[in-house]
Formats: C-alpha cells, sequence, structure tokens
C-alpha cells in the first residue's frame, strides 16, 4: 500500500508544479503582450510625425516607397526586425534549458523509483479474479449485444408488417375513392330528378288546390240555388193550398183526391225528361178537373199553368247544372288519383335517395375509421423507426470501436448502405470480434490493462480546466 501511494504523491506534486509553471507563463506573456501593445502604439504615433514631414516624389511613374521612408525609421525597422528575431532565440533557449533540467529530474526519480517497483510482489489470487471480472464483463456485454439483436429482428418484423399494413390500406383507400365517387355522382342525378319531381309535385298540388277551390265555390251555389227552390217551392204549395181551400168545397172528395195525387207527383219529380212531361199531363188532366168541378175561367186556367211551366223549367236547369257539377267532379277524381299516384312515386324516390345517403354516410364513417387506424399504425411505425435507428447507431459506434479487431474469414456485404440486413450483419460482426478479443483476453494480464486504463483516464479527467463540466445525458430507454 505505501508503494502505491508513494508515486501517486509524486505524479500529483509534478501535476501541480506543471499548473503553477503554466499559470506563470500565462501571465509572463498577458504582461509581454500588453507591453508590445504599448510599445506599437508609440512607434505608429512616431511613424506618422515622420511622415508628415517627407515630401513625397509625384513626378516618378514607378513604385518610390523605398525613397519616401526616412532615414531614422529604416534604421529602426532593421534594428527592431534583428531585436524580435533575437528575443524569440533568447525564448526558445530559455525553454529548451527549462525543459533539459525538468527531463534530468524526471531520469532521477524514475531511477529512484525503479527498484522500488520491482521487490513487491503481486498478491495472490489477483489473475483468478481479474479472470472473473473479465468473464463477467464479457458475458453482459454478450446479453446486450443478444438483446439488441433480438430487439433488432423484431424491429424489423414489425417494420415489414407496418409496410403491408400501409400498402393495404392504401389500396382499401383508392377503393373507397373511386367508389364514393360513383355514388356521389349518383345521389348529384338522384338531387336533379328528385328536385324535378318536387316542382312537379308543387304544380299538381296547387292544381288540385285551385280545382278544389272551384268545386267548393260549385257547391256552394248548388246549395244556394237548392234553398232557393226548396223555399219557391214551399211558398207555391202554400198558395195552393190556399187557393184551394178557398176555391174547392169541403164535400168534394173526388178534388181532394186529385190535388193529393198532384202534390204527391210534385214530391216525385225525377231528373228524365219523360216524367217531367207525364208530370204535365197529371197537372192538366187535373187542372181540367178542377175546372169542371169549381168551373173556373180560362184566364185562371192559363196562369195556373204558366206558373207550373216555370217551376218544371226551373226545375230541369237546376238539374242539368248538378249533372254537369257530377260531372266535373268525376273529373276532379280522376285528377287527384293521378297526383296521388305522383305523390307516392316521389314518396318512393324519396325513400331510395335516403337510403343512397345514409349508405354514403355509413362509408364515410367507415373511411374515417380506417383513417384514424392508418394515423395510428403511422404513430408507431414511427416509433418503431426511431428506436431501430437508436440501435443502428449503437451498432455503428460499436463497429467503428472494434474496428481494429480482424476476424480470420474477410466478409462480403452484399446489402445495400440502407438496408436492414446490413445492420443485422454488422451485429453479427461485433458480436464475432468480441468473440475474438475474449479469447484474446483470456491468458492476459487483465488487472494490469485495467490499472493502466484507470490511469489513464484519472490523468485525463485531471488535466480538464475547472469550467470544464460532465454533463450525463439520459439514455434512451428500449421497449
Amino acid at each position: 500500500m505505501e508503494t502505491d501511494e508513494h508515486p501517486e504523491k509524486i505524479r500529483a506534486a509534478k501535476r501541480q508544479s506543471y499548473h503553477v509553471t503554466i499559470k506563470t507563463k500565462d501571465e509572463t506573456i498577458h504582461k509581454l503582450k500588453e507591453q508590445n501593445l504599448d510599445i506599437a502604439k508609440e512607434v505608429s504615433v512616431r511613424n506618422i510625425a515622420e511622415t508628415q514631414n517627407v515630401v513625397p516624389f509625384p513626378d516618378r511613374e514607378f513604385d518610390c516607397t523605398v525613397f519616401r521612408i526616412p532615414g531614422k525609421k529604416a534604421e529602426s525597422t532593421a534594428s527592431n526586425d534583428i531585436n524580435i528575431k533575437m528575443k524569440h532565440l533568447n525564448k526558445l533557449k530559455n525553454t529548451t534549458q527549462r525543459y533539459q533540467q525538468r527531463l534530468v529530474l524526471l531520469r532521477k526519480e524514475y531511477q529512484r523509483l525503479k527498484p522500488e517497483n520491482e521487490h513487491c510482489p503481486p498478491p495472490a489470487n489477483f489473475h483468478d479474479r481479474e479472470d472473473e471480472e473479465t468473464a463477467r464483463f464479457l458475458r453482459s456485454l454478450e446479453i446486450q449485444m443478444e438483446k439488441t439483436g433480438f430487439q433488432c429482428s423484431q424491429a424489423v418484423f414489425n417494420l415489414r408488417d407496418h409496410q403491408k399494413l400501409i400498402a393495404l390500406v392504401q389500396g382499401g383507400s383508392m377503393a373507397c375513392k373511386s367508389r364514393s365517387g360513383h355514388l356521389d355522382t349518383e345521389i348529384q342525378k338522384n338531387k336533379t330528378t328528385l328536385h324535378q319531381l318536387q316542382a312537379k309535385n308543387n304544380k299538381t298540388q296547387l292544381a288540385n288546390k285551385a280545382v278544389q277551390a272551384k268545386s267548393q265555390q260549385l257547391k256552394e251555389l248548388y246549395d244556394e240555388e237548392e234553398s232557393k227552390r226548396e223555399l219557391n217551392l214551399i211558398a207555391h204549395r202554400k198558395k195552393a193550398q190556399e187557393a184551394a181551400c178557398k176555391d174547392v168545397s169541403p164535400e168534394s172528395d173526388d178534388d181532394n183526391q186529385d190535388t193529393h195525387i198532384l202534390y204527391k207527383d210534385f214530391k216525385t219529380v225525377t231528373a228524365d225528361i219523360a216524367q217531367v212531361t207525364k208530370l204535365i199531363r197529371t197537372f192538366e188532366a187535373s187542372l181540367k178537373n178542377i175546372k169542371l168541378v169549381v168551373g173556373e175561367s180560362e184566364n185562371q186556367d192559363s196562369k195556373i199553368i204558366l206558373s207550373t211551366l216555370k217551376l218544371v223549367g226551373t226545375w230541369i236547369q237546376k238539374r242539368e247544372r248538378h249533372s254537369q257539377l257530377e260531372k266535373q267532379k268525376k273529373e276532379n277524381d280522376i285528377v287527384l288519383q293521378g297526383l296521388r299516384k305522383q305523390r307516392d312515386l316521389l314518396l318512393s324516390t324519396f325513400k331510395q335517395i335516403d337510403l343512397s345517403y345514409s349508405l354514403k354516410r355509413y362509408n364515410e364513417q367507415q373511411e374515417l375509421a380506417e383513417q384514424s387506424r392508418c394515423s395510428a399504425v403511422a404513430v408507431e411505425l414511427r416509433s418503431h423507426l426511431d428506436l431501430f435507428t437508436t440501435i443502428k447507431e449503437r451498432i455503428g459506434y460499436l463497429a467503428d470501436k472494434l474496428q481494429h479487431v480482424t476476424l480470420s474469414e474477410d466478409r462480403v456485404t452484399s446489402a445495400s448502405a440502407d438496408s436492414y440486413e446490413l445492420v443485422l450483419e454488422q451485429l453479427s460482426m461485433c458480436v464475432e470480434k468480441l468473440q475474438v478479443l475474449k479469447d484474446d483476453l483470456k491468458g492476459g494480464d487483465l488487472a494490469a490493462l485495467r490499472k493502466e486504463m484507470k490511469e489513464i483516464n484519472d490523468s485525463i479527467e485531471k488535466r480538464l480546466p475547472s469550467y470544464n463540466n460532465r454533463i450525463n445525458l439520459p439514455e434512451p430507454e428500449l421497449k
């Protein structure tokens, strides 16, 4: 332990002296630079003053800068150059003397420390411990390499699956786009037909409303005329009853029977002209009987006949008008049936268009679901690609570190630079090189190597300045 601590103290003292000398030299250099700047300023001021006193040669065609420098300035420039060179030579001599003195001191210390290191024997079980540590270290490296190889192969398989899925999704999206375009054209056609049918339906509804209004007006007129006719008939019946009560005696039963027959026949008048003629004949016969019984004058007879003929004429006119209105009603019923058929057709077309629109909406929803699935797959693919790039960079870094190791068989890589097979080949080569290193390190002195590596790392870290701080970067997690 004492032999190990003694050279470390010497090295620490040497490092401290080295740092002290560097600091002193830096300070002297800084002071000399400041002095040099001051001297340069003074020289520039003197040169400006001398150039103002010098008269140039304006008539010379060649460069006359040499002749424009005064004699004092030429002497000073030559002496300055000589002084600078002498200073540089003295500085080099001084540095060589210092390095020679330091070399002599280092040789003396080496000669003094050499016998002490030769007498100290190595500890027991030193090589066994080193072999165990190297075996553990190599085993951990092998496990890490196996894990990285498995993850790399899994990433390659996942990438292939994702590429297949992307190709399938792109094909399905193209088919859906063509199908959606065809459906859009069909929907546009159906919309135009629907607008046309709606316009026709509106026209037919307006015509139907106009016909209904006309029929309502005719019906109202018919009802008014019917009511007027009934009122006239009632008035005429009252007048006839009053005339019969005044003129006819109560003892004549035959006359009463004839008048009852006349009223019954007048009530049961129909639309046919034959029935009307029959009624007129019955009226004439009854009037003749009344004339025979009562003995009325011809003037009264003619008046009664004219009144009855007027009543019959008005009734015939109303009957004809009623028949005309019935014909119009039948025609309107036919038009209504046609309009109902058109309405049913429009409803059926509207249902078909509604079904096509619902199908389009369903297809759009499916397309949106596929797009969301594609975006999720793309995100997963991007994460796998990032993982693969990290693995590829680490394998490349390991391959660069193991570049000095040569294999027994030289391999020729047939894969391209950007392919995934190249990464697997590099991984297999790194495994073989690590196996070669393991075989080489089996019989070597690993403790000495580790100690030497540790000393080199410590010396590098101690030489670093105080402002150079180490930053521990977070390593990316491998899924």
